[in-house]
């Protein structure tokens, strides 16, 4: 019995080789080729089954690897080397040459397989704390009506410790022409956002976000959103989150003079609003993900009858490590819109996503 058991052990995790990574948790040891290790997730390849398989960093008791690695820790400390495994709550790397150095699983941030240039070296330490996406779609008809669209996002995160940063950018343009008429644009929208969160004691957080659109279609030269208030997670586990978020902010609008000839209706439109939201996301099967967040900002002294409501989803389903097929749905009601605009406007996007 003791030998069927070992043999059958030794197909589950692979046969030693000369040339092999090792990786170890509670209870197994897996051979093969470390991935990556960023955030507390660790990507490893099996040599023995030939998949990959991603591990919580705080069930891995042991890791090493045959060839050097490019270690990122602390909060500038960054060096090459390879791993020779963990003990005492510390990584112990092994530069080329001098002595081995131990760096305290608490403080490790990062490890990958080391730069090939400068870009790669910059990206993966001085933006250590940065993650990204640029999204890219185009769709196009051709028939007895024409039509064109064209999306590109470009979106970047913060995190260290209790602040969050939250960077996003926009643009998107479409066009229609029908057969002896001239093209007309159906979409012409550049949206930009800022969020910044604290976490005073979770799950208790603050927040502040500034929101700019500019909407060719609804005739709107400029929205601006400043915002203020505090948050409540719900929920926040490693699969997913939800937060309550309430506040007060601003909403200035300014409309196209074109879009307001009557006498009777102003060009702007500016006033104090309360901010109620909701936002969240959860990991579905094959590691994609959905993602969603929906504001409801109503004028303080006319709740009933001017407010803005917004609401934005996404699902992105990775290609490869960099790549995701990404489904984006966005909605914003106005209900006190420019003179000749409706109060919906609603927008549907297939693209490509780049992760960073």
């Amino acid at each position: 019995m003791g030998i069927w058991m070992c043999v059958a052990w030794v197909s589950a995790v692979g046969v030693p080789t000369a040339h092999a990574d090792i990786l170890e948790t509670k209870g197994r040891t897996y051979l093969g080729t470390l991935d990556s290790l960023r955030q507390g997730d660790v990507t490893f390849e099996i040599d023995a089954i030939d998949e990959t398989v991603v591990i919580d960093l705080d069930d891995v008791t042991n890791l090493q690897t045959d060839g050097p690695r490019f270690v990122v820790f602390g909060t500038t400390g960054r060096i090459s080397g390879k791993l020779l495994g963990i003990q005492d709550g510390a990584l112990q790397v092994a530069p080329p040459s001098g002595a081995s150095i131990n760096v305290s699983m608490s403080e490790l941030w990062s490890v990958s397989d080391p730069p090939a240039n400068f870009v790669s070296a910059f990206l993966g330490n001085y933006l250590r704390y940065w993650s990204g996406n640029l999204d890219l779609g185009i769709t196009a008809t051709q028939a007895t009506t024409d039509t064109s669209q064209f999306l590109i996002t470009v979106g970047g995160k913060r995190e260290k410790g209790d602040l969050e940063i939250d960077l996003s950018a926009s643009y998107r343009l479409g066009r229609q022409k029908d057969q002896g008429e001239d093209a007309t644009k159906s979409q012409d929208e550049i949206d930009g956002r800022i969020g910044i969160r604290y976490d005073i004691k979770k799950p208790i957080f603050l927040f502040a976000e500034v929101q700019a659109t500019y909407d060719a279609i609804q005739f709107l030269s400029i929205r601006t959103q400043p915002v203020l208030g505090v948050g409540y997670d719900l929920i926040d586990t490693d699969d997913a989150s939800l937060s309550a978020k309430l506040g007060s902010g601003w909403i200035f609008e300014k409309y196209f003079p074109r879009s307001c000839t009557d006498s009777n209706v102003a060009c702007e439109d500016s006033y104090a609003a309360l901010s109620f939201g909701i936002e969240g996301d959860v990991e579905l099967p094959w590691d994609a993900e959905l993602s969603g967040s929906i504001s409801y900002r109503p004028s303080l002294t006319d709740w009933s009858e001017n407010y803005l409501i917004q609401t934005k989803a996404a699902a992105t389903l990775p290609l490869t490590s960099h790549l995701n097929f990404k489904l984006s749905v966005k909605n914003d009601y106005n209900n006190q819109p420019s003179e000749g605009a409706i109060p919906n406007s609603f927008y549907f996007n297939v693209a490509l996503s780049v992760t960073l």
